[in-house]
């Protein structure tokens, strides 16, 4: 007689799993550049998080997505002058409110 287990579902992803966000955050990703380990990942993690209103940082490695949850106005200006204190580059930012991300989709 065989028993099997059954399947576990899939781990949620970053658009399934449910937000700790405080009500009324807000969420920007940015491109960086430069980064190669974890300690990369760390450093730009400690800058970007220490910045005002920043509740929370998600840094994703493998793609340079710095993933941003603030509960406050936080500028592109400000988010570059911690990514570049840390020793790296941001690339490319959110688009600008009421705009699209490159004309294209709308």
């Amino acid at each position: 007689m065989s028993t099997s287990t059954p399947a576990s579902p899939p781990a949620p992803t970053p658009s399934t799993a449910p937000s700790t966000a405080p009500v009324g955050a807000s969420t920007s990703v940015y491109a960086v550049a430069g980064m190669t380990c974890g300690s990369c990942v760390s450093s730009v993690t400690a800058r970007v998080g220490a910045l005002a209103g920043v509740e929370e940082v998600s840094v994703d490695l493998a793609t340079g997505a710095v993933t941003l949850t603030t509960t406050r106005a936080v500028s592109a200006d400000e988010v570059g002058a911690a990514v570049a204190a840390a020793g790296y580059e941001v690339v490319s930012t959110p688009p600008a409110a009421g705009s699209s991300c490159c004309g294209t989709c709308g």
